[in-house]
């Protein structure tokens, strides 16, 4: 059964009828029982209440008055109870109507006992009074018996199904009624707009479904961010790609037109230009938009002068044609984090150096234990022009933004996934100075690496 509601009212019903079950087999078993049950209690009840009552000069009575009834207020729950009184040498002194001429327990021993009788199953108590002269013995047909506890049966299990009747429609009630914020909740989702992500309301749920949609609100934000995060994206490749686009159409135009081999070869390299620059953006706006995306990774262990060492070998060709020395300063470190966004994080720093130091610079790529917090420091310098400016240097890891404003030589994207990467890390960023007391140095500062070995 998939209903939550079907399952709570089937779940109660079930124990109400396991619990009824048990407590008519334990009543069942108490009224059959021989020191406890109903009609034991009540042979003895009216045995003993007769044996007080008996008049003195009972061995006088007449023949006829030997038959007698019960009085009704004695007999009221009890038809089919019968009594004898007999005396101690055997002689019937006094018995109901319905009695049989026999003794009912012939050997008149006090206690309980199932006897036979005429052919008739009884069931019987016999008693003696304190002089021991006369004996009393009560008695109710066995048939008689069962039938009454048929009787009871019946009556009881009508009375259980009516009060299960009204549980069941209780229950069934007061289960609409705490599930309604639950159908309420559903409705309000039913009639959503397809991007519709606002947080569902958790005001009137149960404690117990709160948690649920809290980590269902907290899911929505996640999607709601992505989303938002896609369309900023596509926004952004748009707005960045327009240029080089238009770049490289007019380029091509040119070298389409050109009447001379120089003037093709120009145009040509112009366009070469304008396709790297358009490539290196796409590039950065896929790296930006993995990013975004990238929830749950895994760090781990990651061995910095290696990567410094693969991405300084991405660059040497580039490094080459300008003229620029790369040149690695590096100790044995490790820092926890992603090697992929690390590998992002330092092929930018490193690209911005290379495109903003200017023919023939030099950049540097060092790490290391910094001795103040014995955390790990990568930076990366240049001799280049730098940035001179402390405002420009605070704002040069915002997104889209350009020291130079030099729109041919830079996205204004680069840093901007460095510094994210960075604070995914629990890294620190810090902008100063570079070599020969002059161009641009950015450092970043991770935290200690527990049980880390240099």
């Amino acid at each position: 059964m998939k209903s939550l509601r079907g399952r709570l009212l089937l779940a109660t019903m079930l124990v109400l009828v396991g619990m009824w079950m048990l407590w008519s087999c334990l009543h069942i078993a108490s009224m059959t029982s021989e020191h406890t049950g109903w009609w034991d209690k009540s042979l003895r009840d009216v045995a003993h209440q007769i044996i007080t009552s008996l008049p003195e000069n009972i061995n006088l009575l007449s023949a006829d008055s030997r038959r007698l009834q019960l009085p009704a207020n004695e007999k009221a729950g009890h038809d089919d109870l019968s009594f004898q009184i007999w005396g101690s040498d055997g002689t019937s002194l006094l018995r109901s109507m319905e009695s049989p001429t026999v003794p009912l327990h012939p050997n008149f021993q006090d206690g309980f006992s199932i006897e036979e009788v005429d052919g008739r199953k009884w069931r019987v108590y016999s008693v003696q009074d304190a002089s021991g002269k006369v004996h009393v013995q009560t008695g109710i047909p066995w048939d008689a018996f069962k039938m009454d506890l048929k009787h009871w049966i019946k009556g009881a299990f009508l009375a259980a199904l009516l009060v299960f009747i009204t549980l069941a429609l209780t229950l069934k009630t007061v289960v609409r009624w705490s599930l309604k914020p639950v159908t309420c909740l559903q409705q309000d989702i039913a009639e959503r707009q397809e991007y519709d992500l606002t947080p569902l309301p958790t005001k009137k749920l149960p404690l117990e479904l709160k948690p649920l949609i809290e980590s269902f609100n907290r899911l929505l934000l996640r999607i709601d961010t992505a989303i938002n995060n896609e369309r900023q994206f596509i926004a952004d490749a748009a707005h960045e790609l327009r240029t080089p686009m238009a770049a490289i159409q007019t380029h091509a135009q040119v070298a389409a037109g050109s009447t001379t081999p120089e003037e093709t070869r120009a145009a040509l390299a112009r366009l070469v230009t304008a396709v790297e620059r358009g490539t290196r953006l796409t590039q950065q706006l896929l790296d930006s938009a993995r990013l975004e995306s990238n929830y749950g990774v895994k760090h781990e262990r990651v061995d910095l002068v290696r990567v410094i060492k693969l991405v300084a070998d991405e660059f040497d060709i580039v490094a080459q044609q300008r003229q620029q020395t790369i040149t690695i300063n590096a100790q044995p470190c490790s820092v926890c984090g992603d090697v992929d966004e690390l590998g992002i994080l330092l092929r930018n720093l490193l690209d911005n150096a290379l495109r903003y130091s200017g023919q023939g610079s030099r950049i540097e790529l060092m790490c290391g234990i910094a001795p103040s917090t014995d955390g790990i420091t990568l930076c990366v310098k240049d001799n280049g022009p730098g940035v001179p400016d402390p405002e420009q240097r605070a704002r040069i890891f915002e997104r889209f933004y350009r020291a130079d404003q030099d729109h041919r030589r830079g996205s204004g994207i680069g840093l901007s996934l460095v510094r994210r990467i960075a604070y995914s890390h629990g890294a620190e960023l810090e902008v100063t100075e570079g070599l020969d007391n002059r161009g641009l140095c950015i450092s970043v500062h991770f935290p200690v690496l527990k049980n880390d070995t240099p």
